[in-house]
């Protein structure tokens, strides 16, 4: 009998385990972790195109977040604030 709960067919990539896959690759992000688990699904429980299609939207996600860590980082909110009161003088 197959157990969908705890080992769903699907979930099941060359006998490994997609969690398992996961928590090795992606320990603390999410977002990645949710568009590997859809890329290794792909296809296998149901329609491979949905699949693909919620990988990118999480990819974009991801990419979207380091984009605004980057700005963050070039330019920090107090940095504004200082300069916005140079402008102000």
């Amino acid at each position: 009998m197959v157990d969908m709960v705890n080992r769903p067919p699907h979930y099941l990539v060359a006998g490994y385990e997609t969690i398992d896959i996961l928590k090795a690759y992606f320990p603390n992000d999410p977002l990645m972790w949710a568009a590997g688990k859809y890329l290794l699904r792909a296809g296998r429980k149901g329609d491979m195109n949905l699949d693909i299609d919620k990988c990118i939207f999480y990819l974009l996600e991801r990419k979207a977040e380091n984009n605004r860590a980057s700005e963050d980082a070039v330019n920090p909110p107090e940095l504004e604030a200082i300069l916005g009161r140079v402008d102000d003088e």
